[in-house]
């Protein structure tokens, strides 16, 4: 596969053991597909599997009101799950149904908009206003 490279010279990436090495050939990489997906395989993984993956999906393909839809996937168990989903008409998600959703704060953590529901009233959580954060 021959690859632009600098001042619109093609060039060839250079190989080794662990695969082509881009550094310096690329600065983006574009995947064209009907449902693009950035797949990761950890070769110490032993079954050869997909163990992570980034995905997309549009949903409206409309020429200026394209909505698409991103899963950030990982491997639970064997079972490559979502933990992290943004649906461009909807919502974000975050974590996976066998996954707990810790937020490390260092400084401070914001609620942008309504947070009238599904508020924990943990005793260990700070108190802020009367809420619990």
């Amino acid at each position: 596969m021959v690859t632009p490279g600098f001042a619109g010279e093609p060039r060839m990436p250079s190989i080794n053991m662990g695969g082509p090495d881009w550094s310096g050939v690329l600065s983006d990489i574009t995947i064209k597909n009907a449902t693009p997906s950035l797949n990761f395989k950890d070769t110490d993984a032993t079954a050869g599997d997909i163990n992570a993956s980034m995905d997309a999906n549009a949903t409206d393909t409309g020429d200026g009101t394209e909505d698409i839809d991103v899963w950030l996937k990982q491997q639970i168990a064997g079972t490559i799950r979502s933990f992290l989903y943004s649906d461009a008409d909807g919502g974000l998600t975050l974590g996976a149904t066998t996954q707990d959703v810790t937020i490390n704060a260092t400084k401070k953590f914001f609620f942008d908009g309504d947070i009238a529901s599904g508020i924990p009233t943990h005793t260990n959580l700070p108190l802020i206003f009367g809420i619990y954060m």
